[in-house]
């Protein structure tokens, strides 16, 4: 029985499904009461405050087992606010000693692979200062093709003393293309930074987000190889372009709603998605 799954955040993508199977009971928020008016109402148990409801739910999973009902693996216990809840279920569970795998969502930006878009706007936003950069390129969940040069360019980095970028004259000066201009061995490193900086520069200035799919896709092509993806990783960054799909469709329906800043925009959207790799 899935009781008002509108405060779901992926209920959606599983409706369909729900909806049509035989053994799934959907009480909604909506229409909560007239499905109470039918038969065959499910039976519900109301408990005086949470403390209680917490040891009797153990107490009943413990039952279950004990007579043979169903299996651990059997039952799940789906909650709806995780981040208040959680260790205290976990510690109930644990005290019955009832094994539990605790699987909870988290923004998708909270994900290795999922910080890459935040990642570029901060380059960006810094003028591309060497934390930044630094930060962008040692992201473990990213497949980069040349994991030598990056680490030629830090060290670089570190060994000009280079920080971030400042003004002269009303000019930005980018402290390390200043460097490599001074000093013409250090190829690798300088072709790694003017591919990474046109990219990210590229993706922060779109004026639309099928223009913004486009430079991520050029952007893969160019650093990320391809046949390297860690299985979590690509998870991760396939449900971001799908978020950028929608807003893609979004936008080609409403083409006279506008936004003052796609890129930033779309950051936002997947720091506030949550997401559970399945």
């Amino acid at each position: 029985v899935i009781f008002y799954p509108e405060i779901l955040s992926d209920f959606c993508e599983y409706e369909k499904i729900l909806r049509e199977s035989a053994h799934v009971k959907i009480v909604s928020v909506f229409d909560g009461e007239k499905q109470f008016e039918q038969e065959n109402v499910p039976e519900c148990i109301l408990y005086t405050n949470s403390r209680t409801e917490l040891r009797e739910t153990t107490l009943f999973i413990k039952d279950l087992i004990e007579q043979k009902k169903c299996d651990y693996n059997d039952i799940v216990i789906s909650v709806p606010d995780m981040e208040n809840w959680g260790s205290y279920i976990m510690r109930e569970l644990d005290l019955y000693c009832i094994p539990a795998v605790l699987r909870s969502g988290k923004s998708m930006s909270a994900y290795g692979a999922g910080r890459f878009f935040s990642q570029v706007q901060q380059c960006v936003n810094t003028k591309f200062s060497f934390d930044s950069v630094k930060e962008l390129l040692l992201n473990a969940f990213l497949p980069w093709k040349d994991t030598d040069a990056i680490k030629l360019l830090i060290q670089f980095g570190i060994d000009n003393s280079c920080v971030c970028a400042y003004e002269s004259n009303a000019e930005i000066i980018d402290v390390l293309q200043e460097a490599f201009s001074a000093d013409s061995k250090s190829l690798r490193e300088k072709n790694l930074y003017t591919t990474l900086k046109k990219h990210c520069s590229a993706m922060c200035k779109v004026t639309s987000f099928e223009e913004l799919q486009l430079e991520y896709f050029k952007f893969k092509a160019a650093l990320f190889n391809e046949q390297e993806f860690l299985e979590e990783s690509d998870l991760v960054l396939g449900r971001c372009l799908t978020e950028l799909a929608n807003l893609i469709d979004i936008e080609q329906s409403f083409p006279d709603v506008p936004v003052n800043n796609h890129f930033s925009f779309y950051v936002s959207l997947i720091g506030e998605k949550e997401y559970l790799p399945q």
